[in-house]
């Protein structure tokens, strides 16, 4: 009953939805050794979207999927850029 109560909670809020999907997209790349798709994914949602929320993980999984694939310094930018739009939305 947990495990229902639990995915209704997270199924119910549109952000913490998002998430998850982003997550099960990039396990299913990773599955299919496909991680630039993963990482064209993550990208579209950062152009679709402007919820903190949302953004902050898409940010933070496009980096480390580029990490994953030896894209070191495409990594540290998209990292900084998350970190940039989040020290701007503190001022």
């Amino acid at each position: 009953m947990e495990l229902v109560a639990s995915t209704h909670a997270i199924s119910a809020d549109p952000e913490q939805a998002a998430i998850l999907q982003l997550q099960r997209i990039q396990e299913i790349h990773d599955e299919r050794g496909d991680n630039a798709g993963a990482a064209a994914v993550f990208r579209s949602v950062l152009d679709q979207t402007e919820n903190r929320a949302v953004r902050n993980a898409a940010w933070s999984m496009l980096g480390n999927n580029l990490k994953d694939t030896g894209r070191i310094d495409e990594a540290v930018e998209a990292l900084r850029q998350g970190l940039n739009e989040n020290l701007e939305a503190l001022d």
